[in-house]
């Protein structure tokens, strides 16, 4: 009886941080425009909340790329001392870490024409940071999730249509656990 007691607990903590590493969203950079000059950037992440764990996904054709900056570069176009410079056509980058990101296009005239994006990015609260009425039961959760590499495969991504969804993969992360929890108490008896 405590095996299965100490199994079901164990199930349910672990489906906590399932659930907390799967609220990371997705955002299609400029929406059905892409990443591309005819694209209105600053409106297209404004009303929009960055936290986090979060991916941006760059999509663009092959007279772009996509330039991760400090605000000189972001303010004077120059991506001579980009953090990363991808020119793929497909890219992602997870928001690793709070604060301000710049990302400008490397041709100096789509940069100057309004291709570029400012983004302020809080740190994901979670619920190892909230109030817990059970504090010897709640859950170490990780502060940052890992940073998935840049995609430049040209595989067909999802897109948004201007409002963040969950990774799909995450939505079947908590059956998943359940059923295999299930196995293993009724292998038990």
């Amino acid at each position: 009886m405590a095996g299965r007691f100490s199994a079901v607990v164990a199930a349910v903590i672990v489906s906590g941080l399932v659930v907390l590493a799967c609220e990371a969203s997705l955002y299609t950079v400029g929406n059905a425009a892409g990443w591309d000059i005819s694209a209105d950037l600053p409106s297209w992440a404004a009303g929009k909340l960055f936290y986090t764990g979060d991916v941006l996904l760059f999509t663009y054709s092959q007279y772009h790329s996509v330039n991760i900056v400090d605000k000189n570069g972001f303010d004077s176009c120059n991506a001579s001392n980009a953090f990363q410079r991808s020119t793929g056509g497909n890219t992602s980058v997870a928001l690793a870490t709070a604060g301000e990101k710049y990302f400008i296009c490397g041709v100096l005239s789509h940069c100057l024409g309004g291709m570029k994006l400012r983004l302020h990015v809080s740190k994901k609260v979670t619920a190892a940071a909230a109030p817990s009425l059970a504090p010897e039961l709640s859950p170490v959760v990780p502060s940052s999730l890992p940073t998935p590499a840049s995609i430049n495969n040209g595989a067909d991504f999802p897109q948004d249509n201007g409002s963040s969804k969950s990774l799909r993969i995450c939505n079947l992360l908590p059956e998943l656990l359940a059923l295999l929890v299930c196995v293993y108490i009724l292998r038990m008896d």
